[in-house]
Order: C-alpha cells, then structure tokens, then sequence
C-alpha cells in the first residue's frame, strides 16, 4: 500500500508541474524544467511533438550535463523517439541509447526508474536481449535488488516483450494481461501500451489486440506505433473498411513509413516474427521502400 501511495504521489506531482511548465517560455527554464517539461509532453503520445521533444531534452542537455534527472529523461526520450523514427536503419543509435540508459542506471544506483530504463532499451538492442533478461531477474525477482517494483505495469509489459522474443507466448500473455490490470496505475505505462498491442497479437490473442488497438488509438491517435500495431491486428483478421482507413491514418501521420523502415526498427524480433510483421504490412500494400 505504501508502495502505491509513493508512487501515487510522485507521479502527480511531476506531472502537476510539468503542465505549470507548459506556459513559460523555454528560455526561462531551467535544464530540470525543460527535462520536466519534455517527460509530459512525452507522455501525451503524439508524434508532431518530436521536434519540440527533441529540441527541449538537448537544450536541458546542454544547459547542464551533469544532471542525472536531464540524462535520464533524455534518455527515455531518445528511445521512444527512435522507435517512432523508421526513416532511416541506424542500429548503433540505439546501441548508443542503450549506453546511455545503462550510464543513468548506475548513476541512479538504488533509483528502480534508472534500472527500468536500462532493461527496457537493452530488450530492445540486437543482440542484448539476454543481459536484459538477467538485469530483470537479479533486479526484480522475488530476491532481486528491487521486488516491490516486480509489480509494476511497466515491469509487467517488459517481461511480457521478453518472453515474447524468447518465443514463450504463454508468459508472454500472462504477464501483459497483468500489464493491462495494473496500467492505469502508472502515468509511464502509457509508453508501454503499443507493445502490448503487438504482444496479444503475436502471442495469439488477435481479438482483444484488436480491441485493446482500437481503444489505445481513440485516446491517443497520434502515436505512430500504436496506429501500426493496431494496423497488423486488423491485417491479420481481414477487417476490411477498418484496416483501410487505420492504414490512410497512418499514412498521413508517418508519410514516408516504408515496410523496410519498419523492420529497421524490429531488429531485434526473431526472423519468424519479422515475417509475421512484414506479411501484414504487404498484405495492407505498405510501400515496400
């Protein structure tokens, strides 16, 4: 309970000052309200902001290199905004992330977010994917360094991508209906809600990976990933007049999206999963790039 109302209450605060932040000019704040400033906007989900994140985060950066809150938040950022970026095939930019993430993790040292940070992109590096398994298990486990956030929604939808790529669908199922239980609870699992759309569908779950699509991309139409996620579920079921108009949005929202752009960034699925991912997006005729 205490770990809740803690919890609770950081979170509202963060995010009742980064809206006081949003009526200030940017020359007026600090490299720490910029970062807070960046982290809110971040969370309303929406790719015409990528410039303004981009731009606050690295004038944070430059104004003070050595906060660990401005590294951390620059960090989290770069990330989701590399997974929404399928323009160009760059994986030692996200190699380079994922040196970052680690970085602000032993920075942070007894911090649950830096370490969070940390597993999240390494899951999501070629090649990684088994010390991110090994830092969720010594940090989150039962014994691990960190239990208590072994029950956060967040921890629940990393889990759930790693028994996934670890081809373990039955896991992978249980830990993101967790996920989806939890999820109001934490303001940042917001991040995480495309992946869980792709997780159900891939694990075998089509009908509620069309529903939970659907929902996420009624509150949140302007996120790229989300629209594509709920784009292969509808692929996958034939939905017709639904996957043409999905596929139009996302269009207009990521005009230059290419099926190899795509792939660029799912590096680090297994091949019959880039399959699955590259079937569906021929199927809704995706320029192949």
């Amino acid at each position: 309970m205490l770990f809740y109302v803690m919890k609770s209450l950081q979170w509202s605060l963060v995010l009742s000052e980064g809206q006081r932040m949003m009526s200030r000019p940017i020359a007026e704040l600090s490299a720490f309200q910029m970062a807070i400033r960046a982290l809110t906007l971040l969370l309303r989900c929406d790719v015409t902001l990528t410039a303004e994140l981009a731009e606050l985060v690295e004038r944070a950066y430059q104004s003070d290199q050595e906060s660990v809150f401005v590294l951390y938040v620059r960090s989290l950022i770069r990330f989701f905004l590399y997974q929404e970026n399928w323009t160009r095939d760059s994986r030692e930019e996200m190699e380079e992330i994922a040196s970052a993430a680690g970085y602000v993790a032993i920075q942070l040292r007894s911090n649950p977010l830096g370490v969070w940070l940390s597993m999240l992109t390494r899951t999501f590096t070629p090649g990684q994917l088994d010390e991110a398994k090994a830092l969720t298990a010594e940090y989150t486990g039962e014994d691990g360094v960190f239990p208590a956030i072994a029950i956060s929604p967040s921890i629940h939808a990393l889990r759930a991508v790693q028994a996934l790529l670890s081809e373990n669908n039955k896991v992978a199922l249980e830990e993101i209906q967790q996920f989806r239980a939890l999820r109001a609870s934490q303001p940042l699992a917001v991040l995480s809600e495309p992946f869980s759309i792709f997780v159900l569908e891939v694990s075998g779950n089509a009908e509620e990976a069309r529903q939970a699509g659907a929902a996420f991309v009624s509150l949140y139409p302007r996120s790229v990933a989300g629209v594509l996620y709920y784009l292969a579920a509808l692929a996958a079921q034939d939905m017709g007049e639904e996957t043409e108009r999905v596929k139009r949005h996302l269009l207009r929202l990521a005009p230059d999206i290419t099926i190899e752009g795509v792939l660029s960034r799912h590096e680090y699925l297994p091949a019959s999963m880039q399959a699955w991912l590259r079937d569906k997006l021929e199927r809704v005729n995706i320029p192949k790039g």
